[in-house]
């Protein structure tokens, strides 16, 4: 949204509905974009974007689609466009509902170069193309933030919580589209009765007593960086002062 730099009323498109898409359809709708449409060619997809807060839905592929997107939006285009699906032909779709000055933000990666059109027409009407990659350490802050406090909730972009016994399994289901998953998170215990179990459920921590040492400190005679363990539950090795943090 910071890339998009977008405002309250302003029409948001998002071109995918995956797990980015999804997230990118409730950060739009907490920030005040109206209306927010999105699209995909798949019907389930479209479905899902819905579900999580999108105004409108629409085929990207449909033979009406030139005269979907005026009507989704009063007639003004599109004013902030995102693109996640990383899909060259739906960035150069993209640069033709744009409004008036309006972006296009390329937050999905792909080698294909980004098409436009009609440059005059594109010019005249001072668009924009920007690059985006990634996140900020306080937009995770931010995140965490509005989550605690209820204003966002982005749980029911997680499909299942999987053991890590199953991994190979999530990569499979994810590269098959099985059970159209937006997000596998992968965790959990393998056993309850094995100590790597109680180990990948609540691992350990430790904390350094005395003068703060390493790259890693954090805040006056702290540091995690000089301390480890010798096994997934056992005894601590490294420098003297090092202790289990209970």
């Amino acid at each position: 949204m910071d890339t998009g730099a977008v405002r309250p009323a302003q029409a948001v498109g998002i071109w995918g509905a995956g797990g980015l898409s999804a997230h990118g359809i409730r950060l739009a709708r907490l920030v005040g974009a109206a209306p927010v449409t999105a699209f995909d060619p798949l019907p389930s997809a479209r479905e899902r974007a819905l579900l999580f807060g999108a105004d409108h839905a629409l085929d990207p592929m449909a033979g009406d689609f030139a005269e979907a997107v005026p009507e989704a939006t009063a007639g003004r285009g599109i004013d902030v466009a995102f693109e996640f699906a990383s899909v060259g032909a739906a960035r150069a779709q993209a640069t033709i509902v744009l409004g008036p000055n309006g972006v296009l933000v390329l937050a999905g990666l792909t080698p294909e170069p980004v098409t436009v059109a009609d440059s005059i027409d594109f010019c005249f009407n001072v668009r924009q193309i920007r690059g985006h990659y990634g996140s900020e350490p306080e937009h995770v802050e931010q995140l965490v933030g509005l989550a605690a406090a209820g204003r966002i909730n982005l749980g029911p972009s997680v499909s299942a919580h999987i053991s890590l016994a199953e991994a190979a399994d999530v990569v499979a289901r994810l590269e098959k589209k099985i059970g159209d998953p937006i997000r596998l998170v992968l965790g959990g215990a393998v056993a309850d009765s094995s100590r790597t179990a109680r180990a990948i459920r609540s691992p350990p921590r430790y904390l350094l007593r005395g003068p703060a040492r390493g790259p890693l400190a954090s805040g006056p005679g702290m540091t995690v960086a000089p301390c480890r363990t010798d096994d997934l539950g056992g005894g601590v090795t490294g420098p003297e002062g090092c202790r289990r943090r209970r």
